[in-house]
């Protein structure tokens, strides 16, 4: 919409005050009625281009067009692949993560780390299982034709694994045997993840000298 030029009397709409020239109470009047006309201009405009809501009895099957009829199938036939792809999408979500979990092993550390080790001995074909009761708790006992072990998981965050937790996998493996339903004594596996936060290539010996040691007692 163009709108002339207005030329109004400014000096009859105007006065003077010592802030400078403003609109006096002619001049105000003048303002609210340009503005009414304005807002009655936009609404008569609005008015005249505002479509009519589709009334309800249009979608009515005896209505659709053959076009439109075969545009809202193609639809549904979209939309319904969209659905599959999308349940496609999910699963394959579900399966990289459960894929990618056995990464844990590299940079965990506490229960997690412990869960990362069951999946991948129940990978290699052994049973595994945890412990605990008021006296004891095993990280992981697991079984194969060999025998029967207890593993004892450790992860250091910038440092190898040191003795402390060979000494405390040979108390598991003595706790282990008092118990009346065990036998012979389990052998023992500690699971170390040294210098968890270190890429695997720059980490350096996975445990200590004494640890490697007394292990080979």
């Amino acid at each position: 919409v163009l709108l002339p030029p207005l030329e109004v009397d400014e000096e009859s709409m105007t006065e003077e005050t010592e802030e400078g020239t403003v609109w006096n109470k002619k001049g105000m009047q003048f303002g609210s009625q340009l503005t009414s006309a304005l807002i009655a201009i936009d609404k008569q405009l609005r008015a005249e281009y505002q479509a009519t809501p589709t009334p309800p009895w249009v979608n009515n099957d005896e209505y659709d067009l053959p076009r439109e009829s075969l545009l809202e199938t193609e639809l549904l036939q979209v939309q319904e692949e969209i659905r599959q792809l999308t349940d496609k999408k999910t699963s394959l979500q579900v399966d990289i993560k459960k894929e990618g979990e056995l990464k844990r092993l590299l940079y965990e550390n506490g229960t997690e780390l412990e869960d990362a080790i069951h999946d991948a001995l129940q990978l290699l074909g052994f049973g595994t299982s945890r412990f605990r009761d008021s006296e004891s708790e095993f990280d992981v006992v697991f079984e194969s034709k060999e025998g029967r072990f207890i593993g004892e998981a450790e992860g250091k965050d910038n440092k190898a694994i040191n003795i402390d937790k060979l000494r405390q996998l040979d108390m598991n493996i003595h706790e282990d045997l008092s118990r009346d339903e065990i036998q012979e004594p389990a052998k023992g596996v500690l699971f170390g993840n040294a210098s968890r936060l270190t890429p695997i290539k720059e980490r350096k010996a996975f445990f200590t000298d004494k640890c490697v040691s007394a292990s080979k007692r």
